[in-house]
């Protein structure tokens, strides 16, 4: 199959993960909160509010889902080297 005249060639593997067993935990936020405030508590770095962290979770493991989703689809057509 050629793309503009040129056939592709499979690349490399993708980088292989830190770990293989990635799963992200979170409640669900109370209500979207992506307006992450300065970031600063007592003890240090933190949110400003529990929902701002549980935004950003939900945001993490829908990235995390997706790229993993697209990694799969990508292998399965023989774009990308298995990892």
């Amino acid at each position: 199959m050629a793309i503009n005249g040129t056939t592709p060639v499979q690349g490399a593997a993708l980088t292989a993960a830190i770990v293989t067993d990635v799963t992200f935990t979170h409640q669900t936020p109370a209500g979207t909160d992506y307006l992450i405030a300065n970031p600063v508590q007592n003890s240090g770095f933190g949110f400003s509010t529990a929902n701002e962290m549980n935004s950003t979770l939900a945001v993490l493991r829908n990235l995390v889902t997706r790229v993993t989703e697209l990694e799969a689809r990508l292998t399965a057509a023989g774009i990308i080297a298995a990892p």
